[in-house]
């Protein structure tokens, strides 16, 4: 295998699609993985590469019309803040569409990273276009494919 098992990896973006949610309080969650560095740490017992991501994973809320409300500048809008202002906890939902990103490396192999909605809250804050604020926990799977022969 041509690949060095430690240290950051090149890699070119396939697919990088967005994975949709319909929560039970109507709202339409998307959410995306964007992948800024793959990093090889080393292999598993079959000698496969194992990978960790420099990564952030982007989400949208598209809210029903009494879900709505007015956006307030005024209001702490940090991660922490966030976490105290959810005034619904573990809102059920259901998968609309969920696909694998894509990453091709330079020896031919490829890896395939997924985010999942796990857990998901909605607080009492509201973005500029009046969708409230969402606080969400996701998974990533990750797969990787070695080059074609």
């Amino acid at each position: 295998m041509g690949m060095e098992l430690n240290g950051d990896v090149e890699f070119v973006p396939v697919q990088e699609p967005w994975n949709t949610y319909l929560l039970e309080d109507g709202t339409k969650l998307k959410i995306r993985l964007i992948v800024l560095r793959i990093i090889a740490v080393g292999a598993d017992s079959s000698g496969n590469p194992k990978f960790t991501f420099g990564n952030q994973v982007l989400a949208v809320a598209r809210a029903p019309t009494q879900l709505k409300g007015v956006h307030d500048p005024k209001r702490d809008y940090s991660h922490s803040s966030i976490a105290k202002s959810v005034v619904l906890d573990n809102i059920p939902f259901k998968a609309e569409g969920e696909s694998w990103n894509v990453y091709d490396l330079p020896d031919g192999s490829q890896i395939r990273a997924k985010v999942s909605l796990i857990k998901v809250a909605r607080t009492d804050l509201y973005e500029e276009q009046g969708d409230p604020v969402y606080l969400t926990s996701t998974r990533i799977e990750v797969e990787y494919s070695s080059p074609q022969s």
